[in-house]
C-alpha cells in the first residue's frame, strides 16, 4: 500500500544510504482467558441472588447477571469456572442472544462446561442462537462456520443465509440509529453484508456478480468504516480475495468518507499511484497530510494511531521529492517518534516493511549531517530503534558503529544493544 518504489532508494541515496477467505476467519486465542483469579465467589453469589429482575424477563438484569457469570466463567478455578458457565448457559436457555453469544465463543476456545478441547457443534449451535435472538456477530460466526466448514460440513449456501441475517440485523439498526450502530459496529471482527459481497464477486453459491457485491459492500461501508479498510486492503494488495484496483479505490473512497484513517491512506496511495483511479498528486497529499497532522486519538480521522504515522512518512517521501528536505526530517520524526513497538505493529497488522523506514532513514540524516547538526549517538538511538522493528539495514549500521565506535566520537556505554 505504501510510497516506497524509487522513492524509497532516493530516500537511500539522499540520506547516505552507501556507508511492509472470508474475512472474520475464527482466531485460536481464547480473548476470555487470564492468568488473574481475584473473583471472589461467595461475593458474586450473593450479587447473583438479589438479581430477581432477570427472572422477570428483564433483559438489562440479565445483562448484569451475564457480566458476573462470564468473571466466574474466566476463573482458573474449576468450581468458579463451572458455576460461571452454567449461569451463562442459564441465560442462553433464558433467550439471552449475548449469553448464547459467549457461550459459542467459550465453546469455540475449549473453554465450554466439558473443559478440555474445543467444541465445534456446540459453539455452531450457540452462534445460531445467538443469531436467531438477533446478535449480528452470532450470524456471522455462525456463517463463517459453514463457510469454513467447522462444526458442520462445509455448506457455502447455508453461510450465505447467515450472513444475509447478518446484514439485515446491521442495515436495521443503522435504520433505527446511525449513531448508535456505527458505534456497535467500530470493531474489526464486525463485518456485516462484506461476506456476501465477496461470495457474489467469487461466485460462490452465487452467479458472478461484481455490481451485486459492490452494492453489498457499500452497504457494509455504511455500517463499518473499519470493515470497508478491511475489504479495501484486501483488493489493493490481492490477498484473501483477488487483486482489484477499482474495487479497492471504490471501498477505500467510501471508508475514506467516513473518516476512517486507513481508507485515506489507502486512497491517497491510489491517487499517487494512478491505481484504480487517474494519477492525482494534489489529492493523494491532502489526503496524507489529512491523517498524519488530524489522525490519531483525538483526531478526525479515526484508525489506530499507526496510520497516522505512515501517513506522515509517505508525505515526507513526498517531500524529499520535491527537494523540501527539512519538512521531510520533520515529518520523519513526526512518524519516527511515536510510541511504537514491533509486537503493536504486529497486532494492528501493519506490515513492518512499510512503516520502520522512517526510523532508519533519521539515522541515516544524523549519521551523516544530512538537514541537521551531525550527532553519532541520536544516529546510533534511531538505528537501535529501526533494528528492533525488524529493518535489517538498521542492525547493519548499528554494528558498523559498535564495531567501530572512536570513528565517531562514541563511548562503550553508549551502546545499549548486543
Amino acid at each position: 500500500m505504501r510510497y516506497q518504489g524509487q522513492q524509497k532508494i532516493l530516500m537511500l541515496i539522499l540520506f547516505g544510504c552507501v556507508a511492509l477467505g472470508i474475512s472474520g476467519c475464527l482466531s485460536q486465542k481464547n480473548p476470555y482467558k487470564s492468568n488473574k483469579d481475584s473473583t471472589n465467589i461467595q461475593e458474586i453469589v450473593q450479587k447473583i441472588a438479589q438479581i430477581e429482575d432477570c427472572q422477570n424477563s428483564n433483559q438489562e438484569s440479565c445483562r448484569t447477571l451475564l457480566g458476573l457469570g462470564v468473571k466466574l466463567a474466566i476463573s482458573e478455578n474449576d468450581a468458579k469456572h463451572k458455576f460461571g458457565m452454567q449461569t451463562i448457559q442459564d441465560l442462553c436457555d433464558r433467550k439471552l442472544g449475548e449469553a448464547c453469544f459467549s457461550l459459542g465463543e467459550f465453546s469455540m476456545y475449549g473453554w465450554n462446561l466439558a473443559g478440555g478441547d474445543q467444541s465445534f457443534p456446540l459453539a455452531l449451535d450457540s452462534f445460531k442462537k445467538a443469531c436467531a435472538l438477533d446478535i449480528s456477530l452470532g450470524c456471522q460466526y455462525a456463517g463463517n462456520m459453514y463457510h469454513q466448514g467447522q462444526g458442520a460440513q462445509k455448506d457455502a449456501k447455508e453461510a450465505l443465509q447467515y450472513y444475509q441475517k447478518d446484514c439485515q440485523i446491521a442495515l436495521s439498526k443503522l435504520k433505527d440509529s446511525q449513531q448508535e450502530t456505527i458505534k456497535e459496529f467500530s470493531g474489526w471482527e464486525s463485518m456485516p453484508c462484506m461476506n456476501i459481497g465477496k461470495m457474489h464477486y467469487r461466485g460462490e453459491s452465487v452467479p458472478k456478480n461484481r455490481k451485486k457485491a459492490l452494492e453489498y459492500f457499500t452497504k457494509g461501508c455504511e455500517v463499518s468504516a473499519y470493515a470497508c479498510s478491511t475489504i479495501a486492503r484486501q483488493f489493493y494488495q490481492g490477498n484473501i480475495i483477488d487483486q482489484d484496483y477499482k474495487m479497492a479505490f471504490r471501498l477505500a473512497k467510501l471508508g475514506c468518507e467516513k473518516s476512517n484513517a486507513e481508507s485515506c491512506n489507502y486512497l491517497a496511495s491510489m491517487y499517487l499511484e494512478g491505481k484504480g483511479t487517474k494519477q492525482d498528486s494534489k489529492l493523494a497529499y491532502q489526503h496524507f497530510y489529512n491523517v498524519c497532522h488530524y489522525g490519531g486519538v483525538g483526531g478526525r480521522f479515526y484508525a489506530p494511531l499507526l496510520e497516522k504515522q505512515i501517513a506522515c512518512y509517505n508525505l515526507s517521501l513526498i517531500a524529499i521529492q520535491k527537494q523540501n528536505h527539512k519538512q521531510a526530517l520533520q515529518l520523519l520524526q513526526q512518524s519516527c517518534n511515536e510510541d511504537f513497538s514491533k509486537e503493536r505493529l504486529e497486532s494492528n497488522k501493519i506490515k513492518i516493511q512499510d512503516y520502520t523506514p522512517a526510523c532508519l532513514y533519521l539515522g541515516y540524516a544524523y549519521a551523516d549531517g544530512y538537514g541537521v547538526e551531525q550527532n553519532h549517538k541520536q544516529a546510533l538511538l534511531y538505528f537501535a530503534k529501526a533494528c528492533d522493528l525488524g529493518e535489517q539495514s538498521a542492525c547493519e549500521a548499528y554494528k558498523k558503529m559498535k564495531l567501530t565506535p572512536y570513528l565517531y566520537s562514541l563511548e562503550p556505554n553508549d551502546f545499549t544493544k548486543e
